[in-house]
């Protein structure tokens, strides 16, 4: 299992009103997600460990070396508009990852958040492998404000990692059928 947590380093993706960057967010959730994964039996990979810059481009060789089986990218979203855009999202390239992304989005959509759809056609360099299922997750909108008073709350970030490690087995269950 790959494990990426978005952005990183000098790289802090976007904040919300609280001034908490996504590096930081999404190294946490990764690390809630990575512990959970290994309390299952699996073994897991991931980019950072810590709070340093990894070049996507090295994200990408380093996956493709290394070969999981499944690959996710966790993040948090930002729009302009911090009134209307709110809520999570899935984000893939190709039609063979649908299930991976439908399974997850599915059980995110059971923490509440609204529902910014599973999207498809999605060109970030971690959903361009073909050899592996991979999903972007924007697990919600740091520039709506009701979504960032809940991901600074860390027993609803230990019920998003819930919800991902939930999406992932139902995935693996409809996968061995």
């Amino acid at each position: 299992m790959g494990l990426d947590a978005g952005h990183g380093g000098g790289n802090i993706g976007t904040a919300g009103a609280m001034g908490i960057a996504e590096k930081q967010l999404a190294l946490n959730m990764t690390l809630l997600v990575k512990a959970a994964l290994e309390k299952e039996g699996a073994k897991v990979i991931t980019t950072r460990m810590s709070d340093v810059f990894v070049d996507n481009q090295a994200r990408l060789y380093n996956y493709r070396q290394l070969a999981p089986d499944l690959l996710l990218s966790i993040h948090m979203n930002s729009s302009i508009n911090p009134v209307d855009v709110k809520g999570t999202a899935n984000y893939y390239k190709y039609p063979f990852c649908e299930p991976l992304n439908r399974f997850l989005h599915n059980r995110l959509l059971e923490t509440g958040l609204a529902d910014f759809k599973n999207n498809a056609n999605f060109n970030f360099i971690l959903n361009m492998p073909t050899e592996m299922p991979s999903a972007l997750i924007e697990t919600l909108f740091l520039s709506y404000p009701e979504d960032e008073i809940r991901i600074l709350d860390e027993n609803f970030r230990l019920v998003l990692t819930e919800k991902i490690v939930q999406g992932l087995k139902d995935f693996l269950q409809d996968a061995g059928k």
